[in-house]
């Protein structure tokens, strides 16, 4: 069991690095320089995460650049370098103070399939990743909400179910991680089923119904992708909430 782990992670580790240097040979992965994120960092570390700095935090991640140095700085000595696309600050469980919520991308071409956010600890900052599993997070801001109206916000991050195949469209699960007490993790889909219900599902059977309504809308082949696509998500939704 144990060689299995380590030939698995070994595996991991090596396509990560060659997403990487791919990324760094099409320049679409830049490395900020040293004295930057570690000036970015410290400065982070000795503001109070509060909703009155929020215009200051903000202005220290004020872009993509900028945020991705803080993440290499905060990461440490690791393997493949954080690439950050959305960020913001927002409180997630209504105590006034502030995390940072960011898309990680570790191919350099633009899948931000993670989540890391970066809490404050004192003078510390911790942080934890969640998602990976493939699915690309486009809006950062429309992925966080209060789903069961306790006060907390989860987080929703689409995951594949099937092997990404360029331009075919992937089914996806949106998976709700919540916080525990202790760090986010993923939910029981029965824990949100009316978001499951009234949301995806519904917006999976409006798409099935244009496309039956609209045959003409998209090419024979794109139309089929597209059926299928809804229907495994409609699936895979169904035996989740039985």
């Amino acid at each position: 069991m144990q060689t299995t782990r380590a030939a698995k992670f070994i595996d991991a580790v090596s396509h990560r690095l060659s997403l990487v240097v791919a990324g760094l040979a099409a320049g679409l992965l830049t490395i900020p320089a040293a004295t930057a994120r570690d000036d970015i960092l410290t400065s982070l570390q000795s503001i109070e995460w509060v909703e009155e700095n929020r215009s200051d935090l903000e202005g220290l991640l004020s872009d993509q650049d900028t945020a991705t140095a803080f993440m290499v700085a905060l990461y440490g000595d690791v393997v493949v370098l954080p690439n950050v696309g959305g960020h913001l600050f927002i409180d997630l469980d209504g105590d006034n103070g502030l995390e940072l919520v960011a898309t990680i991308d570790y191919s350099g071409r633009g899948f931000y399939a993670s989540v890391a956010i970066v809490y404050q600890n004192g003078h510390r900052l911790d942080f934890q990743e969640v998602g990976g599993h493939g699915g690309n997070m486009t809006n950062l801001r429309n992925s966080i909400d209060d789903l069961d109206g306790d006060g907390d916000l989860e987080i929703t991050i689409p995951r594949l179910l099937e092997p990404y195949q360029g331009v075919e469209p992937v089914p996806i699960f949106i998976d709700v991680y919540h916080w525990n007490g202790l760090q986010y993790i993923v939910a029981d889909p029965l824990q949100y089923e009316d978001f499951y219900r009234k949301r995806v599902l519904r917006r999976i059977e409006e798409n099935l119904d244009a496309l039956s309504v609209d045959s003409a809308s998209v090419g024979a082949d794109m139309r089929a992708a597209l059926i299928h696509k809804y229907e495994v998500e409609q699936t895979e939704i169904i035996n989740a909430l039985q």
